[in-house]
């Protein structure tokens, strides 16, 4: 009992952002998002990895998260293989925080400035944040169990305007397996 309290508390202390350069005024989680866009291509996104870049945790969540919007009848996303560099740095940043946090030092929003900063295009970019205590063989199942059960990290996961995934993953000191999904809308 324990441990799933605790696996319920270290994955809930993360928020849910997203931004948008055209937010829809019913999006309730969408913030106004001011820097103008580079216009940029639309991603050819596979979920073949022949390089070996996505490692098996960010696969299998990758899997999972899919599975959750085919059930609620929305199209799979394609997984992001240019922005995964984007999704492990933002796991990686959470790594010494005491609670995950989509903010930068500023006080801004740190994932869709460093969109932009790769001329990457699009019109709504979320974030969903889980630490999840290892060990690592079923952490994947695990955070999408509670990304799922919690009201903000579901609307993004289930966000049918969204098309494109990529999924980091990184461990901390402690053995906790932190996961950073960073979802976006690519015309």
């Amino acid at each position: 009992m324990y441990r799933l309290a605790a696996l319920a508390y270290a994955l809930l202390i993360g928020l849910t952002a997203s931004v948008s350069t055209n937010p829809p005024a019913s999006a309730s989680n969408a913030t106004a998002f001011g820097p103008s866009v580079a216009p940029g291509s639309r991603v050819t996104a596979s979920y073949d990895d022949t390089a070996g870049a996505v490692a098996a945790l960010e696969l299998h969540l990758f899997d999972l998260t899919n599975a959750e919007r085919v059930r609620a009848g929305i199209p799979p996303l394609n997984l992001d293989d240019q922005l995964m560099d984007v999704a492990r740095t933002r796991a990686s940043d959470q790594v010494h925080e005491d609670a995950l946090n989509h903010y930068d030092a500023n006080g801004d929003i740190a994932f869709a400035p460093m969109l932009t900063e790769r001329g990457m295009s699009f019109d709504l970019v979320g974030e969903n944040l889980a630490r999840v205590p290892g060990p690592s063989g079923d952490a994947a199942s695990r955070a999408d169990a509670l990304l799922i059960q919690s009201p903000g990290h579901r609307a993004n996961i289930l966000d049918p305007r969204f098309n494109f995934v990529a999924i980091g993953s990184t461990l901390d000191a402690s053995g906790n397996v932190i996961f950073a999904e960073i979802f976006r809308t690519a015309s």
